[in-house]
């Protein structure tokens, strides 16, 4: 059934009242601690107010071991949970929709604010990260801990769902990745076997939050590296975990952190630039029936009505176009109705 681009759209039991996402991005605004700030909440509330159709935080640590950045939002202890209650509620306030993404840096963790080596799936040098100290058994227990402990965290600070982060080359895209992920053990090896890492995060954070929790994944459609992750990898994870309802929706991306591999460059004035990861998009859509949120390289409304009201998109996700026009929603909004001159569905 063909949707709206303005359609109210829905990621397990939350409505969203239109098919436009915030995607994450670091803001970089959290304290030393890892806490929510003001400026971050103000942010987000003016989002809210000019007509997002839901929000996704940016990337917020779950152990102190997978840190990406100076002044990242965090959620490894209950002592963050109140002031980003305060930022799910301003959102609310506003009638909004807010997800928190859930990350582990993996290899990319920045070692001057961990006080740790980089850690991955294997000792190997990952497309813009370091050399890596195989993670442990024991490594991998800590991490799925931490992945679940956060989701109850974020379910109790008001979050209306958390999306876990496992693109753009931090440490679950790095153990999905053949590219990187060189080990003989469970955790290594076919793309089954390389997805454990992230299908046992996904049992324990379901386990947290219950079955109608919203809990969802950014997953990278491929990776671009030589050897790396394939749309047909991609879509076989996306089937295993599927076949165990452990998700609500997946956001498809296709970007490794500081190795810029996007394949074209996104020229506003040429929409056939836009949406880089397409491709993927469709050939998802072709095996699994999730609900699907697309982000990269959209830029303009009429690339996002196109994706949507074709059926090869069900939810539109930007970031970088809200940091300089917080209000395009409203501007696409205005644009529609004097392409249509029609009331909003």
């Amino acid at each position: 059934m063909s949707h709206s681009l303005w359609s109210p759209g829905f990621i397990g039991s939350v409505c969203l009242k239109n098919r436009i996402i915030r995607s994450a991005v670091n803001d970089a605004q959290a304290d030393a601690d890892g806490a929510c700030t003001p400026l971050q909440i103000a942010l987000l509330r003016e989002l809210t107010a000019h007509g997002v159709g839901g929000i996704i935080t940016g990337h917020i640590y779950v152990h102190r071991s997978g840190m990406a950045g100076n002044r990242q939002l965090g959620l490894d202890r209950d002592e963050l949970i109140p002031r980003l209650a305060q930022m799910a509620r301003a959102v609310h306030e506003g009638k909004g929709v807010i997800f928190a993404q859930l990350s582990h840096a993996g290899n990319q963790a920045d070692t001057y604010l961990t006080g740790l080596p980089p850690s991955g799936p294997s000792a190997v040098i990952p497309p813009g990260g370091h050399v890596s100290c195989p993670m442990s058994r024991e490594d991998i227990k800590t991490i799925i801990d931490a992945f679940a402990l956060a989701a109850q965290r974020a379910k109790k600070a008001g979050f209306d769902g958390v999306q876990l982060h496992a693109a753009h080359g931090y440490c679950l895209s790095e153990f999905l990745s053949p590219a990187v992920n060189k080990r003989s053990d469970a955790y290594g090896g076919n793309v089954k076997k390389r997805a454990r890492l992230l299908l046992e995060v996904c049992r324990a954070v379901r386990a947290e939050v219950g079955k109608d929790y919203p809990v969802f994944i950014k997953i990278d459609g491929e990776d671009f590296h030589e050897d790396g992750l394939t749309r047909e990898m991609m879509c076989e994870t996306v089937r295993l975990l599927d076949r165990e309802k452990l998700l609500d929706a997946v956001e498809l991306s296709g970007f490794w952190g500081r190795f810029k591999n996007r394949r074209d460059t996104v020229d506003t004035a040429n929409p056939g630039t836009e949406a880089y990861v397409y491709k993927a998009a469709l050939e998802f859509k072709r095996c699994c029936a999730l609900p699907l949120i697309l982000v990269g390289g959209i830029r303009s409304l009429s690339v996002a009505r196109s994706l949507v009201e074709r059926d090869q998109v069900d939810f539109v996700a930007m970031a970088r176009p809200f940091i300089k026009e917080p209000w395009l929603v409203h501007t696409w909004w205005a644009q529609e109705q004097a392409l249509t001159d029609t009331p909003p569905a």
